[in-house]
């Protein structure tokens, strides 16, 4: 057999499966579908889950839910429940995508929401947190604040950033990362002596932070502070 058949035998054979997959996936949320139906499940799922996930019986929620989110892939009340139980169980990022893929479907505001956005940020998921600021959701809270301003900074939108950490930086928000956000923002804007402020803030309460370090030496050469730069970088 030729190259060129073998190729061609193997394409058809990706097709298939897949084909087959998808299919197999239908069947399953059809039968399950009419067998919820059936037992009146239908009718009670989204109580029973609320009630397992506030009574902490969270292994119990998600043996049961699994299935429930093949059969009703478009709840997204589901969908946050299932994504909140994940990082009940120390499935952190599992669980918060879950969530985010929820948003068509609206996003209750509150502290759940809070935990997710944290979690989005601490894993580097910018484009996820920025999907929530640009839906207004809670754009009023502190903690919201500085997690929407850092990402917004990482996505290359300095002003939007800026205003958010700064108000969240008058708000009462303190701690080396605000401050080093803030540096770095006020350092694209050419605002360079309260660049060095803020980044001299971050260095000082965080010493050990290798990115800062660098950061602030940056911001001294800009500066036209090269004996500063110096200095710091022969630092240990």
């Amino acid at each position: 057999m030729s190259a060129r058949s073998i190729t061609v035998l193997c394409l058809i054979l990706i097709l298939t499966a897949g084909f087959s997959y998808l299919q197999h996936e239908n069947l399953y949320r059809f039968y399950m579908g009419k067998y919820f139906k059936l037992t009146g499940e239908t009718n009670v799922y989204m109580d029973k889950s609320k009630k397992l996930y506030s009574e902490g019986k969270h292994e119990e929620l998600n043996e049961y839910i699994e299935t429930l989110i093949t059969v009703y892939p478009e709840n997204y009340k589901l969908k946050q429940i299932a994504g909140l139980n994940y990082i009940k169980l120390g499935k952190e990022i599992k669980g918060a995508e879950l969530f985010v893929s929820s948003l068509e479907g609206g996003v209750i505001e509150g502290r759940d929401l809070a935990l997710v956005v944290r979690i989005l940020f601490r894993n580097d998921h910018f484009g996820d947190v920025i999907s929530f600021y640009d839906k207004g959701l809670m754009s009023g809270d502190v903690n919201m604040a500085f997690y929407y301003g850092a990402s917004l900074y990482q996505g290359g939108r300095y002003k939007e950033a800026f205003e958010r950490l700064n108000y969240a930086h008058k708000a009462g928000y303190t701690g080396y990362e605000i401050n080093y956000y803030m540096g770095l923002c006020l350092e694209e804007s050419g605002d360079l002596s309260r660049a060095v402020f803020f980044m001299e803030r971050a260095y000082n309460e965080n010493r050990r932070d290798r990115d800062i370090k660098l950061s602030l030496i940056q911001v001294y050469r800009k500066a036209g502070r090269l004996k500063d730069a110096e200095v710091l970088f022969r630092t240990k």
